[in-house]
């Protein structure tokens, strides 16, 4: 790697490691992703650093050129990570759906005891206006 292209390397992982910790200091990332986003900026920047560690991995599986390790685990990573989103996406939509069909149920018994109690008013009312007769018995 040319001492060009290992400086761009290292100030586009640390220009992303500070952007990661933007968004996390500004509350954009749950704290889960930003571990990992953390961890692949690390990764990227210790990659940089570490040519001969780029090298090893590369003829750990039998690669040709260095680039290959990095395109392969960009490309699981990218696998692996949709496949976790696409999972918390599904436990979200059902926690919509059962939060959604309660809040159905509630309006609806909300409805019908407002209807019961809306009933209810007028006979209450009719026995409340007629006179009361009480007669006050005083003790001499």
């Amino acid at each position: 790697m040319t001492i060009t292209q290992r400086i761009f390397a290292i100030t586009v992982s640390f220009l992303f490691l500070l952007l990661v910790a933007h968004l996390v200091r500004k509350r954009k990332f749950d704290i889960k992703y930003s571990i990992v986003w953390l961890l692949t900026g690390v990764t990227i920047f210790i990659l940089a650093f570490e040519y001969n560690l780029l090298l090893f991995v590369m003829r750990l599986i039998g690669a040709q050129v260095p680039t290959t390790p990095l395109f392969i685990f960009a490309i699981l990573f990218l696998i692996i990570f949709g496949l976790q989103v696409s999972i918390q996406l599904t436990e979200q939509s059902a926690a919509i759906k059962a939060l959604t069909q309660e809040l159905a149920l509630l309006r609806f018994k909300l409805e019908q005891q407002e209807n019961r109690s809306s009933m209810q008013k007028p006979a209450d009312t009719s026995a409340s206006d007629k006179p009361i007769d009480h007669e006050i018995k005083s003790n001499p």
